[in-house]
């Protein structure tokens, strides 16, 4: 929750009378509420009487970490222990259908690695032994062969430039979180303005903006993509 929990305990009430009205019946055994450490017995007396349950930790919310540093370490790195041995798996498949696991690794498994790189900032570094696998046995498993660090810069880069769009997550990471910012930067604006009625005029100018904003990213990604290929020629 971004408000204080004597509000929030006002709010969950408020919700739960209107919010059947639109659709919405809200469950307290399915809703989490956020706090600052030390603020636990507050938001307890603002919510008793309901199951709503409440950390001062973090908590998982549409698939991304919200909370402590310490508790999106924590998911993260649990993610990429996952992720890790998901790979491990498709490197086995590699030995005898090279094209086949390059394919799952590209349109599958990598993908899942990009939705955490853009919602969560600050863990490049937490990224490295999913590279260190990538680099060492996935590589070589798909090219029969060890890359120098020169050539595994080039398989970063997207088939146009010639690589393989295998990418290097640590190196992605942040990035990545830079240009999901960017992307959705209109509309986080709008959100944290409290906007509850949009006139046509200004939802088309919002969604003009969005599509630049996301153009932006595309450009600014081309650019670097095309800029490390010059550097590896």
């Amino acid at each position: 929750s971004g408000i204080n929990a004597e509000y929030g305990g006002h709010w969950w009430d408020k919700l739960c009378v209107e919010g059947p009205g639109y659709g919405y019946h809200p469950r307290a055994d399915k809703s989490w509420l956020i706090v600052k450490p030390g603020t636990e017995e507050t938001a307890y007396e603002a919510f008793a009487g309901t199951d709503v349950l409440i950390t001062s930790e973090g908590h998982r919310y549409l698939g991304a970490p919200l909370g402590t540093n310490h508790f999106k370490e924590k998911f993260v790195r649990e993610k990429i222990d996952k992720w890790t041995q998901e790979l491990k798996t498709l490197i086995k498949i590699a030995e005898s259908e090279p094209q086949t696991a390059y394919a799952a690794f590209s349109v599958g498994l990598s993908k899942r690695w990009l939705f955490t790189m853009r919602t969560t900032s600050g863990i490049s570094e937490l990224f490295a032994p999913l590279e260190e696998v990538i680099n060492s046995s996935f590589i070589p498993t798909i090219i029969s062969r060890h890359a120098t660090p020169s050539q595994r810069d080039v398989f970063a880069l997207p088939a146009r430039d010639g690589g393989v769009g295998v990418f290097n997550p640590i190196l992605t990471s942040e990035l990545e979180y830079e240009r999901s910012l960017a992307a959705t930067a209109p509309l986080s604006k709008v959100i944290h303005e409290q906007v509850t009625n949009i006139e046509p005029a200004r939802a088309l100018a919002l969604a003009k903006e969005l599509v630049s904003a996301k153009q932006s990213m595309i450009a600014a990604k081309r650019t670097h993509e095309k800029n490390i290929a010059k550097n590896t020629v």
